[in-house]
This record gives structure tokens, sequence and C-alpha cells, in this order.
């Protein structure tokens, strides 16, 4: 093998690993193609002088892994790597993205699902101009309902004061009452688009689970009906 002068059929033989040093020791040897193959590293230094002064012909294309210099080698191998990391990487970045804003739509779709719950279909309460007190508040503003002035079908009106001093009357429904969360959002934004300066002032409303109120300037000399009829009682309406 050491006259050997021409190796042939060395390409597209899907031959593998690394090309054998011995081969750049054959002295008579001045053709070697080992090109379309699955060689891979570095070309033997002495393969390589001879194939850079002349004296052998060297094919070594198509070996994609095959380099003439261990730096070159090295470079392409980071290369390789680099482009595995970033196919692996880039879909699983992209699935967990996909999940993170499906989640987050999904959240805020419940979100308003359960607000809709809370307020009604039409989300009546923000169609309100008038404050919102909470049944704590009315509680604290009543001293606790202990002063009833008037009783009517929704429910009894309790004497209050806010905290600038102003007096109010507020109307609480009682749970035997028959008009329900949608009459009463229905009576309270009537009232809110109703300016007189004869009728009293609605100031706000309550609906506070199941707690419904409606919170009205106090008019302390009774209502309308009381001074047609002459009345002077001070109750403030039925």
């Amino acid at each position: 093998m050491s006259h050997c002068r021409i190796l042939r059929d060395l390409s597209n033989n899907n031959l593998s690993g690394t090309i054998p040093n011995f081969l750049g020791r054959l002295p008579f040897l001045i053709f070697l193609d080992l090109s379309s193959n699955d060689l891979h590293g570095t070309i033997p230094d002495n393969l390589l002088q001879k194939s850079q002064n002349g004296t052998l012909s060297l094919r070594v294309g198509n070996n994609a892994n095959i380099c003439a210099n261990g730096t070159a080698c090295g470079s392409s191998r980071k290369k390789i790597n680099g482009a595995l990391l970033a196919a692996i990487v880039i879909p699983i970045v992209a699935v967990i993205a996909i999940f993170v804003v499906l989640f987050l739509l999904l959240r805020q779709k419940l979100k308003g699902k359960d607000k809709r719950k809370t307020t009604g279909p039409e989300d009546e309460s923000a169609l309100l101009e008038n404050r919102e007190f909470s049944y704590r508040e009315l509680k604290y503003i009543t001293s606790n309902f202990s002063q009833e002035i008037g009783k009517g079908g929704f429910g009894a009106v309790f004497l209050g004061y806010l905290k600038n001093g102003n007096s109010v009357a507020v109307k609480v429904r009682s749970d035997s009452s028959s008009q329900g969360g949608k009459e009463f959002l229905a009576e309270a934004q009537h009232l809110t688009r109703i300016h007189h300066k004869n009728l009293v002032s609605l100031i706000g409303y309550c609906k506070d689970k199941n707690h419904l109120a409606l919170v009205y300037e106090y008019m302390p000399k009774g209502n309308l009906q009381d001074h047609l009829r002459g009345c002077s009682c001070w109750l403030f309406f039925i």
C-alpha cells in the first residue's frame, strides 16, 4: 500500500470518522478523492502540506464537518451547536408565549363574566351617577337604623346624618318587599334623571349583596302629599 499512487472510488462511499494520518505517509500518493462523505475533524497536516505544495491532488468537498485546521473546525462546531440550540429553544419559547397569552385572555374573560354576574348584564350600577354607599356606611349614617320616620311598600325609611352634618332619609328595602334588584335599579336610574326644586334629590344608593337602599335629601317638613292635605306632621314619604 505504501506504493499506491492513486486511491480511487473513495468519494460518495458514506465514509465517516476522521481522515487517517497514515494516508499522509504514503510517499507515492498523488491523488486522493474523499469528497461527498460524512468525514469530520481536521485534515492531517502531512496531507494538507502535500496538497498545498502541489505534490498531492486532494479532494475533500461535501464533507460538512471537515476542516483544514483546529480553529476553523471549532468555529464550525460552534455554529452547528448554536443552530441546533436555536432550533430547540425557539419553538419552546414560542409555545410558552402562546400559553401565557391564552392564559391571560382566559383570565380576563372570566373576570368579565364574574363582573357581569355581580353587576348585571348591562352593568346597571355603573349607570348611576350618584354616590354608592355600602351597607356598613348606612348603618353608621342611621346609627344602626335607630330612627324610623316612614314606611311603604318598598320598606322602612330611616333618618340619618352624613359626615358633613347634612340630614338624609334612607329608604331600605325590606325582606318582604316584592321589588327586586332590577326594579330597584330602574327606580334609582329614574330618580337620577329627575331634578326639581320642589322634589327631594336622590343623593345615592346602596347595592351591597342583598341589601338595597336609596339615600334621599331629607325634607324635615314632610312630603308634597302632606302639604296638599294640610298635614303638620313631618313624615318623609310612604
